[in-house]
């Protein structure tokens, strides 16, 4: 399978090409980059030397090499994702990894957990394969919306917490999750030994996370850590049910995907990062009445790229590319 990788030299795009270079099924012949267009790729990043995608260049963009791919991964910024993507919609299979399409009504929302794709639960979403065919894109989900909608999804559609709660999601990442650009606030200096919240308003996050569990009453904080790489989420919520009942419905739910586990002990990133999977903790905090859900994942992985190629064989295992 032929396969093309736009903004390759950003974080999300290297950590595809390091995940790809392990699948003897892909052949990457395309990867663009306006910052190191005419480089090779080894002159970027060494340890791609004595691998096969050592001869890979960065190119600029290009209609008609796109469209000698079988499937593009476009890592672009979000906002640039669509202006240059709307053209090949149902030309070529897309994963688009910015959040340009995650509420676009065309676009199946890739997070591959909440569909029936690993089990038949009557609350999971049917996995809409006419949609693919028609339009061939899947919108990516964000990285922080991966750790919060994952462990909710199931408990908001089984009506399990109370509606006139407010949901709270209190998320902290490590500074990969910014991109790799320039700013003064994730210099060395700036974040080293330092912990600052960001954005605690208006977060096109909370909006995504807001959309796809169809609610409003939530509210999402994000933080920054001084670390490279990892999302640890706390949410808080109110139920009616017991603590069993909440766990058991999670166990149910996500029985047969290895990449949801539902601990018995609280998460740590350590666990999670370099790897695709989400650890999963609830706990009750009696004196409150107040459930308290912790997840983790690796940000680059199962919140980007990692994610991206799950779509990717999702697309194969339905034979649709």
């Amino acid at each position: 399978m032929k396969i093309g990788i736009l903004g390759a030299s950003g974080y999300t795009g290297e950590e595809l090409l390091r995940l790809l270079l392990e699948r003897q099924d892909i052949d990457v012949i395309y990867i663009t980059s306006r910052r190191y267009e005419g480089k090779t790729l080894t002159e970027i990043n060494p340890r791609f030397i004595n691998t096969r995608f050592e001869s890979l260049k960065f190119e600029s963009f290009s209609e008609e090499k796109i469209l000698k791919c079988d499937l593009i991964f476009s890592c672009l910024p979000h906002g640039e994702s669509k202006k240059i993507l709307e053209k090949f919609l149902g030309k070529v299979f897309i994963i688009d990894l910015s959040q340009d399409y995650r509420k676009d009504e065309r676009v199946l929302y890739g997070l591959t957990n909440i569909y029936d794709v690993y089990t038949k639960h009557f609350l999971k979403r049917t996995f809409k394969k006419d949609l693919i065919k028609k339009y061939k894109i899947i919108a990516n989900p964000g990285c922080y919306p991966t750790s919060i909608i994952i462990p909710l999804y199931p408990l908001i559609k089984g009506n399990f917490i109370d509606k006139n709660t407010l949901i709270i999601c209190d998320s902290k990442s490590g500074a990969s999750g910014a991109g790799k650009k320039l700013k003064e606030d994730l210099l060395f200096c700036e974040l080293n030994e330092n912990f600052y919240c960001y954005k605690p308003t208006n977060h096109r996050h909370e909006e995504e996370i807001k959309y796809i569990l169809n609610t409003k009453k939530l509210k999402f904080t994000p933080h920054i850590l001084p670390i490279e790489r990892g999302i640890l989420s706390t949410i808080y919520f109110k139920s009616s049910y017991s603590l069993e009942n909440i766990k058991s419905l999670l166990r149910e739910f996500y029985k047969n995907d290895k990449n949801v586990k539902i601990l018995n002990r609280y998460p740590q990133l350590k666990f999670v990062n370099l790897t695709n999977e989400i650890h999963i903790y609830l706990d009750y905090d009696k004196e409150n009445d107040l459930f308290i859900l912790l997840s983790a994942i690796d940000n680059l992985g199962k919140g980007a790229s990692g994610q991206a190629i799950e779509n990717l064989d999702i697309l194969i295992k339905y034979s649709l590319i």
